[in-house]
């Protein structure tokens, strides 16, 4: 019997259902049976909305502090946005759009050029370059001598 309470932890935190039932101690043969059982199907549109919520809480909060990518992708694919448009070619209007059209399109939702150009949170981040494997010392201090 599979936990499923178990099961739908591992999968909201990513691991695929086949990762998440061996985990759960599930031998191969017994995950090509899980997969078809009912409850596990309805477990996985479950799960599947909750990682979906998850996505467009995130694309929401990127697209209100400024992504442009964000709100591009936000108002080219939601219907509920006033410039959604379903029908043929309706994806590539803003992917064609000039930086002057999409920032009138936002400016028209209420966003200022202030919040449009404003850095995101961890903008102004860097990562260190890891160290060099090869960056030995000149000399190798000898064993057991106290170096100054």
């Amino acid at each position: 019997m599979i936990d499923l309470q178990s099961l739908a932890d591992l999968l909201i935190r990513g691991a695929s259902l086949q990762i998440a039932l061996a985990q759960l101690g599930r031998t191969p043969i017994d995950i090509l049976d899980d997969v078809s059982r009912p409850e596990i199907q309805g477990l996985l549109v479950s799960v599947r909305r909750v990682l979906t919520n998850n996505l467009t809480a995130s694309l929401y909060r990127r697209a209100m502090e400024g992504s442009i990518p964000a709100l591009t992708f936000w108002l080219a694919h939601f219907p509920d946005s006033p410039f959604h448009h379903q029908g043929e070619g309706s994806k590539d209007r803003y992917a064609t759009m000039s930086d002057a059209e999409l920032m009138a399109e936002a400016k028209a939702l209420g966003m200022t050029l202030e919040d449009l150009t404003a850095p995101l949170p961890g903008d102004n981040l860097t990562i260190a370059s890891p160290p060099d494997p090869f960056d030995f010392p000149e000399e190798f201090p000898e064993p057991g001598v106290e170096q100054k």
